[in-house]
Order: C-alpha cells, then sequence, then structure tokens
C-alpha cells in the first residue's frame, strides 16, 4: 500500500517537474537574457535617476559620511553615484556588457566597501534585541540595501556566464567554419 501511495506521489511530481521544464524551456528560456539585460537597465537607471532628481534619501547619513570622506559635498557626490548607475543602466539597455560589467564590478567593490567605510554607523548602538541577540539598528534598513546589492549581483553572474558562454561558442562555430 505504501509502496503505492509513493509511487503515485513520485509519478505527480515528476509531472508537475516535465510541466515546469516545458514551460521553462518553451516561454522562460528564450526571452530570459533579454529580459536581464532590460531588468538591469530599468534598476539601474531607475535608481541613478532617484539621486539625480532632488529628493531625501534613506541612505543620506551613509551618504554624505562617504562623501564627506572624499571631500565631496552631499549633493554633488549623491549626482556622481546616480550618474554612474544611470550609465550603468544605459550600458545593459544597449546590451554592452563589458563596459556595462566594468562600471558595474566597480560599484559593487564601492557598495560592499561601505561596510568597512561605514562600519562605526552600521555597527554601533542604539541596538535592536533580536531573540536576545543586540542587533545594530542599522542593519534593519542598511541590511535591505546589501542584500539587494547581493541578489543583483548575483543575477549579473549568471548573466555574464551566459554571454560569454554564448560568445565563446559563437567563436568556436566561427573558427570551426572558417578551418573547413
Amino acid at each position: 500500500m505504501t509502496t503505492s501511495i509513493t509511487s503515485s506521489v513520485e509519478a505527480a511530481i515528476e509531472r508537475v517537474n516535465a510541466f515546469q521544464d516545458r514551460l521553462v524551456s518553451d516561454y522562460v528560456a528564450p526571452y530570459a537574457v533579454s529580459a536581464a539585460y532590460r531588468s538591469f537597465a530599468l534598476v539601474f537607471f531607475y535608481l541613478g535617476l532617484q539621486k539625480v532628481v532632488p529628493h531625501r534619501s534613506a541612505a543620506d547619513i551613509q551618504l554624505a559620511t562617504i562623501g564627506g570622506l572624499v571631500g565631496l559635498p552631499y549633493i554633488q557626490f549623491v549626482t556622481l553615484i546616480g550618474i554612474w548607475q544611470m550609465a550603468i543602466g544605459v550600458l545593459f539597455l544597449l546590451r554592452r556588457l563589458r563596459l556595462a560589467g566594468g562600471l558595474f564590478v566597480t560599484y559593487q567593490v564601492f557598495t560592499f566597501g561601505t561596510l568597512v567605510v561605514l562600519r562605526y554607523i552600521v555597527f554601533q548602538p542604539p541596538w535592536i534585541t533580536v531573540l536576545g541577540i543586540d542587533v545594530p539598528w542599522a542593519l534593519g534598513a542598511y541590511a535591505a540595501f546589501i542584500l539587494k546589492n547581493t541578489v543583483i549581483a548575483g543575477g549579473f553572474f549568471v548573466l555574464a556566464g551566459l554571454e560569454l558562454e554564448t560568445t565563446d561558442e559563437e567563436r568556436a562555430v566561427t573558427t570551426e567554419e572558417g578551418n573547413q
């Protein structure tokens, strides 16, 4: 009896997996790379635009501190970061991965470097007690910023891997055709 139930469950799972695989191969895979480029373009252009138009940011303290460390006033520093992000967005829109990649990687180094540069802001009291553990207050909002950038970086590495794999395959086919 239990083997019959087990095989029925396994068969149902296999059918669901086959259906999902068919959906992905037929409807997602053909558009995935283009969708990734457009998503990166939209996200970076939007993030940059937020910094170029006058507004108040949740990252005001952090950005003002970093700008001050390099000797730039807040408005000019944030505008520079906004232009940097918008340039990344435009390059993704144009599918210029190598150019976008250079700006993207330096942006991520800057982003994750803030954990080191701003450690006195991020990792200081006041504390929030979570399950008996004192957590720096800034980690709540700041952790979302870091987490977002971790996900974006992971997506970039997947996109770059797919694009470079395709380019290498195309080169190999071209070389092979040229040798014949």
